[in-house]
């Protein structure tokens, strides 16, 4: 008889908030493909997941207008501190991270909190909003 792995996998689902929509909607019009980015490689990890280079992400973000210098894990420190800096707790913060439970519930929790994703992400979409939106000018919906 084989053991049964105690390994739980983890779920990684990212409900995305209004502006995040509205971005990609405008995207995908230009594109025959459902992803906003169909040219990026996808590769399979050991463990049997999906991912993709986040150079090569950051590359196409920099030729669509982000910084120079711009860097995927960076914007996840800068989302983490953000969401630190507005009280936001550990866990939620690893949440939002797609990190792993630490906790002895998390291993026997089969749920996702989904509703509490959305809701620290409309915060960091409501942030971003007020950082790029001029004064007194709506951003198109």
């Amino acid at each position: 008889m084989r053991k049964k792995s105690a390994y739980k996998k983890r779920v990684y689902l990212t409900p995305l908030p209004q502006l995040a929509q509205r971005i990609v909607k405008a995207l995908l019009k230009d594109h025959d493909d459902e992803r906003v980015f169909p040219q990026l490689s996808v590769y399979t990890t050991k463990a049997g997941r999906q991912n993709f280079d986040g150079k090569e992400l950051a590359a196409q973000l920099i030729e669509l207008g982000a910084p120079n210098d711009f860097a995927y894990h960076t914007m996840r420190h800068t989302v983490a501190t953000f969401l630190e800096d507005n009280g936001v707790d550990e866990w939620s913060r690893g949440l939002i991270l797609n990190h792993g439970s630490s906790s002895v519930t998390g291993d026997y929790s089969h749920g996702f909190a989904r509703k509490h994703k959305l809701e620290l992400l409309e915060l960091w979409a409501s942030h971003v909003e007020q950082l790029v939106q001029p004064q007194g000018v709506t951003l198109l919906r």
